[in-house]
């Protein structure tokens, strides 16, 4: 988050205001202690309109991604929960979804992609129809980083409320470079209740994907697993989910039923898009509800 503060020229903005440039570390602290000082408005605003463009200009390349690799290694039962505002995930999955059956993905602090309408009936692009009610879907506020966060608009309360379910739910869970941050604690909070609330687990696997030292991340993340199921790892390729893609659980629950490993069944890599979503095709025409030809 800490490199938005040079992408959208927050320096310069901060010397406008009479602020001196560094004098508040990180973008979740300026950010926070611009917004809690009324004589500093005009400048939130601005940091807000700046945050909102840079993102919005931001485009996927024509070739295969890591998100489309991610996207097409999911079932329609799994699901994608991102603070990202940036809007990568939303279009790999437009640009995927007539392929194969894909995760639902909840945008837990709004994306500049999205919109809802006044209802929250549904959500969609932005600037788009809702088919229930016909609105045009307007955005989606951006949550900023900030302690004491309000999920006020419908469209991202709804999305917490879902993002608690899936988690008291699931069997495997995969945690993607996100760092926990201090602004973040209560929403992490409210995560970690819902995955602990299902006492019956015999066991909680969680994969780490993330740069930083093992110890560390082992460190923060103790509180969802024991150390002996804490995973970390420095790459996707390395994650089961890549590993052994739209069967991820079943890869966990074989060796535990019948006592023998799965051999991994990585999707080569390619860049090419199509390429990849015939790969996935050939394992989603096995799963029900997928048309086999």
């Amino acid at each position: 988050m800490n490199e938005v503060t040079h992408c959208i020229g927050l320096d310069e903005l901060l010397s406008a205001a009479g602020m001196a440039a560094g004098s508040v570390a990180g973008f979740e602290e300026i950010y926070e202690h611009i917004k809690s000082n009324p004589r500093l408005l005009t400048l939130a605003e601005e940091v807000e309109h700046r945050v909102q463009g840079y993102f919005t200009a931001l485009e996927l390349p024509a070739q295969a991604t890591m998100y489309d690799r991610l996207l097409l290694s999911l079932r329609s039962w799994d699901a994608v929960l991102t603070f990202n505002w940036d809007p990568f995930l939303f279009d790999a999955h437009r640009r995927n979804r007539g392929s194969i059956p894909l995760p639902g993905i909840y945008f837990l602090h709004g994306n500049v992609r999205i919109g809802t309408c006044r209802t929250g009936c549904t959500w969609g692009a932005n600037g788009t129809v809702c088919p229930n009610c016909g609105e045009i879907y307007a955005k989606v506020p951006l949550v900023y980083p900030m302690k004491e966060k309000e999920y006020s608009d419908s469209y991202t309360r709804a999305s917490w409320e879902h993002a608690q379910k899936l988690f008291a739910s699931a069997f495997h869970l995969t945690i993607f470079g996100y760092s926990a941050p201090q602004s973040d604690q209560k929403a992490r909070a409210l995560l970690h209740r819902a995955w602990a609330s299902i006492r019956s687990r015999s066991f909680q696997h969680v994969d780490i994907i993330d740069i930083e030292e093992d110890r560390l991340l082992r460190g923060r993340w103790s509180d969802f697993a024991s150390e002996q199921y804490l995973h970390p790892m420095k790459d996707f390729a390395e994650s089961r989910i890549a590993r052994w893609p739209r069967r991820t659980c079943e890869a966990m629950k074989y060796p535990m039923r019948y006592g023998r490993p799965v051999e991994a069944f990585p999707f080569p890599h390619t860049e090419d898009l199509q390429a990849l979503r015939e790969m996935a095709y050939e394992l989603a025409r096995f799963e029900s509800g997928v048309d086999a030809d």
